[in-house]
């Protein structure tokens, strides 16, 4: 018996399960048999396939091979197993999906089950959207919508929690946004979630759902251990790293109850999304890309379906890049963070003819709006958001406030004036197996490499433009008061 993590088994295309009763996983070379039950709130618009919810369902997962073909045909002539069938999914062996998915429905055909759904798509994305006919008991995150939608992903930290309350004032672009996504930063997704919830709650928005992403990277698997440090005293941490996530904890006094988070995975929400309102939804990712690049393993046109990407991370100008780099990166970065998944969303974008665009590090270094200035056009009142403004302004070093997140939601938001005064597009790949420049986002300049374009890099930026998205969106708080 394997048990499979809750977060991958609670929703069915945007259907919430009240409980997942059992996982049994039988392989049986090549075929690997999944049987799960759904719960009693299934609804009752569903087709004859999906109706018996209060029996055990079955799904089949195979490589469509000839092995897999005599399993498969056995189940469906048992008297019991063989009406319990839900659907076939296909995944890659010798052929691909889709060529493997052709000999499935031959299968069926000749069993005379054609009634049986067949999908040549990821496994997991069948084990989380059975059909499109499971009713319309969903939650607002899966509804279909004529308007452009928005999804912030982020490390969760303050720099991220600055530029989501900045989306969220803005007239048109805060009411596009349908969740908030978190990755592991400095600190575990769960840990993250909290501070997003918080913030939320802050803002007056707490209808918007939070989705907990992935615990680790991509490749590296480096899990981030926080249950010594979730409930510490201790502000070294918030002293040698002022915009961390224990920051963020102490502003908002955060407690432990992740019960508004939803159960579904942040990849597999960002998957099913896109691809149930292709070309409407925009991403800000503002962290590692490690959930990016797992939906886009969900959803193998996950690229071809997203309207834009606006990201923060890489290096033009190589100063910071490197080892050194590297080693001190802060999640923030959504191209060193995590340099495998930034690598694969890159290329992945390349292959779909897409254009990512690119906000780097260095674009933004002497371009920080001073806390002169910000003291200057917000004074302290009784206005929450206006007081966790001015509270991150404190926490940074220096005369100015490095809040980067911000710039990049600046693009989006465009203010009252272009916040880009220069960009061009190049194709960007990210360097994985340097030991000395693992995590180097690589510019091709002179098109040495002869591929067409994947990003669109932001070269110089408009510091009064930052300025006046700062007065549009916090100092009518202030006003208000």
């Amino acid at each position: 018996m394997e048990a499979v993590p809750p977060t991958l088994c609670s929703r069915v295309n945007g259907v919430q399960l009240s409980s997942f009763l059992c996982c049994l996983v039988v392989v049986c070379t090549p075929v690997l048999v999944i049987l799960y039950t759904l719960a009693d709130d299934l609804g009752s618009d569903v087709t004859q396939a999906d109706s018996l919810t209060h029996h055990e369902l079955l799904v089949i997962d195979s490589d469509g091979s000839l092995d897999a073909a005599v399993a498969i045909l056995a189940v469906l002539a048992h008297p019991v197993w063989g009406t319990r069938v839900n659907a076939l999914t296909c995944v890659r062996g010798n052929a691909s999906a889709e060529v493997l998915a052709r000999g499935l429905v031959a299968v069926l055909r000749m069993a005379g089950r054609s009634e049986v759904r067949k999908m040549g798509t990821p496994v997991l994305v069948i084990l989380y959207t059975l059909a499109d006919d499971l009713g319309s008991d969903v939650t607002q995150a899966d509804s279909l919508t004529h308007h452009e939608l928005l999804v912030i992903d982020s490390d969760g930290s303050l720099d991220a929690a600055v530029a989501i309350l900045a989306v969220l004032a803005h007239p048109v672009w805060g009411t596009r946004v349908n969740a908030l996504t978190c990755v592991r930063g400095n600190a575990s997704a769960e840990v993250l979630a909290r501070g997003l919830v918080a913030v939320l709650r802050m803002a007056g928005r707490s209808e918007i759902p939070v989705y907990i992403g992935s615990p680790v990277d991509a490749l590296q698997m480096n899990e981030v251990d926080d249950s010594n440090k979730l409930n510490s005293k201790d502000q070294s941490m918030t002293k040698t790293n002022p915009k961390n996530w224990l920051s963020l904890s102490n502003l908002l006094k955060l407690d432990t109850n992740l019960s508004l988070a939803q159960k579904e995975h942040a990849a597999v929400y960002l998957s099913n999304l896109v691809q149930q309102n292709s070309g409407m939804v925009s991403l800000l990712v503002l962290g590692p890309m490690t959930n990016v690049a797992l939906a886009m393993r969900l959803n193998p046109d996950f690229m071809s379906q997203v309207k834009r990407l606006i990201t923060l991370g890489g290096y033009i100008k190589g100063p910071g890049q490197g080892c050194y780099h590297y080693n001190k990166i802060e999640s923030i970065d959504s191209i060193g963070a995590d340099p495998d998944s930034a690598a694969f969303v890159l290329r992945g974008a390349h292959v779909h003819n897409f254009k990512i665009t690119i906000l780097p590090i260095d674009t933004i270094t002497n371009n920080f709006i001073s806390k002169a200035w910000l003291a200057s056009h917000l004074n302290s009142t009784s206005d929450p958001i206006v007081n966790f403004i001015l509270t991150t302004a404190s926490l940074t070093q220096g005369d100015h406030w490095d809040i980067h997140a911000l710039y990049a939601a600046s693009i989006l938001l465009q203010s009252n004036k272009s916040v880009t005064l220069k960009s061009d597009q190049y194709f960007v790949d990210v360097e994985v197996t340097g030991k000395l420049t693992r995590g180097v986002m690589v510019t091709d300049y002179y098109n040495v490499t002869g591929r067409k374009a994947n990003a669109d890099i932001v070269f110089e930026i408009d510091r009064t433009a930052i300025e006046s998205l700062v007065v549009e969106s916090f100092s009518k708080l202030d006003k208000n008061q």
